[in-house]
């Protein structure tokens, strides 16, 4: 081999690694904007409405939501008792907006990864937040109860991202 073919391999190997380098934090900047972006929607107003308004469904609600997660319960039965639930309500409306802006948030942040826009670590982070909760054990009952086209997956691979095997991060209801 001579010299300008060792110069050669030696420029496509640099090439190479600038390319791999230049793709690394190409990703890391946008993973960063997103996390920004996921940030600024958590924080805001709408949110912070939302989830106040389906707390306090939660909390008026407790023990059909408690039967949602028991397995010996049928989910249609439980599903029926939430869906009255929720249309008693003077405004269903209202909670139904605010039940589809905190899954709007998850499921989202779910399909970028799907999507492997964003590392499963950073969908974990964005997940990982104090809403994690209200999104399994109150979004997804209702959207069960007053959606035709329930997807559980939706919920089980958000539920299953949040489960390590050494620890849960999820709260309990």
């Amino acid at each position: 081999m001579d010299t300008a073919e060792i110069i050669a391999v030696l420029s496509l190997l640099g090439n190479v690694i600038f390319a791999f380098v230049n793709f690394r934090l190409q990703r890391r900047d946008r993973e960063s904007q997103i996390l920004m972006d996921f940030h600024k929607r958590y924080g805001s107003s709408k949110m912070y409405e939302s989830l106040t308004l389906l707390e306090k469904w939660r909390d008026e609600h407790r023990d059909k939501l408690l039967l949602w997660n028991d397995p010996q319960y049928d989910k249609e039965k439980v599903g029926y008792l939430i869906h009255r639930a929720a249309h008693d309500l003077t405004d269903f409306d209202e909670l139904d907006r605010a039940r589809r802006y905190v899954k709007r948030y998850f499921i989202e942040a779910y399909d970028y990864y799907q999507k492997e826009i964003i590392s499963r670590e950073l969908c974990k982070s964005i997940c990982s937040v104090y809403a994690n909760d209200i999104f399994l054990n109150v979004v997804a009952p209702l959207d069960f109860a007053t959606k035709p086209k329930y997807v559980a997956d939706q919920f089980t691979n958000i539920r299953n991202l949040l489960i390590d095997e050494d620890t849960s991060i999820i709260r309990a209801l």
